[in-house]
């Protein structure tokens, strides 16, 4: 082998070695630009998989967001008379979904629907059906007012989570009573015919705090808020007999 052979084997040995050695090199890099995506992608789809989870509970049934009515002590055992059912416009799910508590003497009685929603009548108060999805931390309670002459009160549901409620009406803030996811309010003083408007003061566990406004009118029907009722005849003030 001639001194200019040798040369050229050399060169060309460097030049495969240089060779092999960037080739490594890239895949190292690649390796590396993989492991960054997972290390990114992976916080991601956990909070993804966090957020499905947290509204999930929102959109399942309204049982799922009131425990409530998952306490087997208050099943009621009675049974409804046809005319609730006809009035808000649903069928119980089974036997076991009717639930009846009491707040301020007051019984309230309702029942979970096949599609999971809840049908309920507030003592001898108006009744109606909260749907799921209708209870968010955003908006936590659903809530009828009765407003007249002499005459002022607010009820309804809350949503799991809701630990204090009062009422700012007319420059004066009022307790509401909660007792089992139900609200309740009945202040005479308020009453009138004249425009009212006010406001629930919702605290919730962590901190978080509602603010929901309260527009009533004057004279002898109820005023629905938002989600109440959504079914068709809902009961008048003083027909909810059973």
């Amino acid at each position: 082998m001639t001194g200019g052979e040798a040369g050229r084997l050399a060169a060309l040995e460097r030049t495969l070695v240089g060779a092999a050695a960037r080739q490594a090199q890239r895949r190292k890099s690649r390796r590396r630009r993989v492991i960054a995506a997972v290390a990114v992608a992976a916080p991601l789809v956990l909070a993804a998989a966090g957020a499905v989870a947290s509204t999930q509970g929102f959109f399942s049934g309204v049982d799922q967001q009131l425990s409530t009515l998952r306490d087997d002590r208050l099943v009621a055992h009675d049974t409804p008379s046809t005319r609730l059912f006809d009035a808000l416009g649903a069928l119980p799910r089974d036997q076991a979904s009717r639930r009846s508590w009491l707040i301020a003497g007051r019984r309230l009685t309702g029942y979970t629907t096949p599609n999971g929603s809840f049908c309920f009548r507030f003592g001898p108060f108006t009744g109606g059906c909260i749907r799921p999805g209708e209870l968010t931390p955003a908006n936590p309670v659903a809530y009828t007012v009765d407003y007249g002459p002499k005459s002022f009160r607010v009820y309804g549901l809350a949503i799991d989570g809701v630990t204090a409620v009062s009422l700012r009406a007319r420059g004066v803030t009022r307790r509401v009573l909660l007792v089992r996811n139900a609200v309740y309010i009945d202040d005479g003083s308020l009453g009138g015919l004249r425009p009212l408007t006010g406001t629930l003061i919702v605290h919730l566990r962590g901190g978080a705090v509602a603010r929901m406004p309260i527009r009533a009118s004057g004279g002898l029907r109820p005023t629905p808020e938002k989600v109440l009722p959504i079914l068709p005849g809902a009961m008048p003030v003083g027909d909810t007999a059973a």
